[in-house]
């Protein structure tokens, strides 16, 4: 109930960016064809045109209908990025977002779970320059099966090749 929630909240947020003004819209720049799906990895996104607020670069690694290379407004957190990339997959798991930032000199690798900080803090993470965002994904009953279906014909192939060395045996 609380992930339907959820994502109904970034959808919502998706459709305004999606029809509000066009800063809020995401841009895509490929520097490789003028064809290719942006859903690719290796494409680079600009959102916003506030004038005179820098911006920040952000990779997004997966999760979302659109992972690539973010150039976002300093003050963005971690859910308008989520909705300038288009929203959540449903296989993605909300709870376990994994976001590397670098201080110090040190890998500092941050875990936050998104679906609780909807509930709990109305000032949700701001992202920072250079951070690196991986929102992990569920197994779904799709994969499972796939797995299964793969153990299944191994082991019937093992079946199979221990009878027919059985009956050459004979």
């Amino acid at each position: 109930m609380i992930r339907t929630a959820i994502r109904c909240l970034l959808q919502i947020a998706v459709i305004h960016l999606a029809l509000g003004p066009s800063w809020a819209r995401a841009q895509v720049v490929s520097p490789f064809s003028k064809d290719a799906s942006p859903s690719r990895p290796g494409y680079e996104f600009f959102v916003g045109r506030e004038y005179g607020k820098p911006l920040i670069t952000v990779n997004l690694l997966r999760g979302v209908r659109e992972p690539g290379v973010y150039h976002i407004p300093i003050d963005t957190s971690l859910a308008q990025l989520i909705a300038y990339a288009g929203g959540a997959l449903e296989s993605s798991d909300l709870t376990e977002v994994a976001i590397r930032r670098e201080r110090e000199g040190k890998t500092e690798v941050i875990d936050y779970n998104l679906e609780k900080s909807f509930l709990k803090d109305p000032a949700l993470l701001t992202l920072r320059d250079r951070d690196i965002v991986h929102i992990e994904g569920r197994d779904t009953v799709d994969s499972t099966l796939k797995w299964a279906s793969l153990v299944a014909t191994i082991a019937s192939i093992g079946v199979s090749v221990a009878l027919i060395n059985d009956l050459r045996n004979r």
